[in-house]
């Protein structure tokens, strides 16, 4: 942050404190508001764009750890700095354990002042920087998906009665998402091969087995709108990278949403990652309430995971993999499903033999 651009409130009882705060920081080149209350320094912070308050602790009006509390719950990303002239531990515990950014004890040292205000006006940049991103990336998630539906609606308007062209699309499309996805191209052939076995040994009707094959392959079409640098990953992901990967699913859902004749596709992009117990993501569904055709490709996606390399794993043997796959019956797969599908496994192995590298 340009050290010229930081705002600061300084909020001291004692008038002589803010006024030597004030002789430290504002040569500098800091803009500086002292005030000798904390209601008077909340009135401040509706009024001014503040990027760190220094305030004491121990004041009559209100105590500089309930302002840190309030500033806390209604500006969160505002720095505090704790002054006090106390040594208690528990005072400087309670500071950090309510939100505080550093605390000094009186009487100061100038360049220990300067050193933590400099210290937090750089990380009040990365917050702010962090935030533009934020914003960055959402409105870029709003504009590829207004972009891809509307794509999605023109080609629907103009292949409507042209059902060769209707499959080709819809192939086109699912290969959007191996833009950033090195698995996915090979991996998309497999699983709508093992889903369209698997919906006839089922007896399904054949147009609904149709159906399943081609929209199985645009299952992972949100992971168009997840950072390439999460998709490639070779580690596990942490908790927060993890919450991101999950939204493909509400991503690929928004795509395909209100076009008729992707409505399975909608169904399969938006809960192949539900489970049968309830268990799975991105709404908790259930059993039956889980579409059928996305119970299916939930089991034929997991499968390849399990038996293919991937970026983060080493490939399982057919053995390993259905032995894995048979703990999660009943809790992430359609038990009913399941047993169709261990019946058929060599089949299954055999198409993954087939399609591994073509």
């Amino acid at each position: 942050m340009d050290l010229r651009e930081g705002i600061l409130l300084i909020v001291d009882d004692q008038k002589p404190i803010c006024q030597i705060l004030s002789r430290i920081l504002m040569p500098k080149g800091l803009t500086v508001y002292t005030t000798d209350s904390a209601h008077e320094a909340l009135y401040k912070l509706e009024e001014h764009a503040v990027d760190i308050v220094i305030t004491d602790v121990h004041m009559p009006d209100m105590s500089g750890l309930e302002l840190l509390q309030e500033i806390k719950r209604r500006y969160p990303d505002i720095l505090v700095i704790m002054i006090t002239a106390s040594h208690d531990i528990e005072i400087a515990k309670n500071s950090f354990r309510f939100g505080a950014y550093d605390f000094l004890t009186k009487p100061f040292d100038s360049d220990d002042v300067w050193i933590s205000v400099s210290r937090a006006l750089d990380y009040r940049h990365l917050i702010l920087e962090k935030q533009k991103y934020q914003q960055y990336l959402e409105e870029m998630v709003v504009q590829k998906t207004r972009d891809l539906r509307l794509t999605v609606i023109k080609l629907e308007d103009a292949l409507l009665h042209n059902k060769s062209a209707h499959l080709e699309t819809t192939i086109v499309l699912a290969k959007i998402a191996e833009i950033n996805d090195e698995d996915t191209g090979n991996h998309l052939k497999r699983v709508s091969r093992y889903s369209e076995h698997l919906s006839q040994a089922m007896q399904l009707p054949e147009t609904y087995v149709d159906q399943i094959r081609y929209s199985s392959t645009m299952h992972d079409i949100g992971k168009i709108l997840i950072d390439p640098m999460i998709l490639k990953k070779a580690d596990q992901l942490n908790p927060q990278e993890f919450e991101i990967m999950k939204m493909h699913t509400v991503y690929g859902g928004r795509i395909l949403e209100n076009v008729p004749f992707l409505q399975t596709a909608h169904d399969i992009a938006l809960y192949h990652h539900e489970n049968y117990d309830g268990s799975g993501y991105p709404y908790g569904l259930k059993g039956a309430t889980i579409p059928l055709p996305a119970r299916i490709v939930t089991l034929c996606d997991v499968f390849d995971a399990l038996i293919a390399d991937r970026c983060y794993k080493k490939a399982y043997n057919l053995d390993t993999a259905v032995t894995i796959l048979k703990t999660e019956v009943g809790r992430r797969f359609d038990p009913e499903i399941a047993n169709v599908f261990f019946q058929m496994k060599d089949l299954m192995y055999q198409i993954y033999t087939d399609l591994r590298s073509t």
